[in-house]
């Protein structure tokens, strides 16, 4: 799967890109690539497929600015491997309807910007 999105705002750290390229890591189920302009980029994993019960809240300046009902919101959550470990940022998922995106700052609940992954 290859998807051209324009995202709403820029990621903050990641310069003024507003177009990325989503595409699922080929072997990884669930794990994806966010490739902008100048190789900038980054990882991330399907909320749906790796973390079912992690369900946040968005606002609805938010969801009116992606043009969506929360149900029809896809959730990625930025991944960092390092140290022998896989952390997400449950704090900051990436918001994801139809070709627009956006990066939420999750106000008032309560959730870790670095969430260790394990699996069994």
């Amino acid at each position: 799967m290859s998807k051209k999105l324009s995202f709403i705002a820029p990621m903050p750290g990641l310069g003024d890109n507003l177009t990325y390229t989503l595409d699922e890591i080929e072997g990884a189920e669930g794990l994806y690539r966010f490739d902008g302009e100048g190789g900038v980029g980054f990882y991330a994993i399907a909320a749906a497929d790796h973390l079912p019960t992690y369900k946040p809240a968005f606002d609805e300046f938010d969801l009116e600015a992606l043009g969506a009902a929360p149900e029809d919101v896809e959730v990625f959550v930025i991944a960092n491997s390092g140290a022998g470990e896989l952390t997400v940022n449950l704090l900051a998922p990436v918001a994801v309807y139809q070709d627009r995106a956006l990066q939420v700052i999750l106000d008032g609940q309560d959730f870790p910007m670095r969430a260790t992954l394990s699996y069994a």
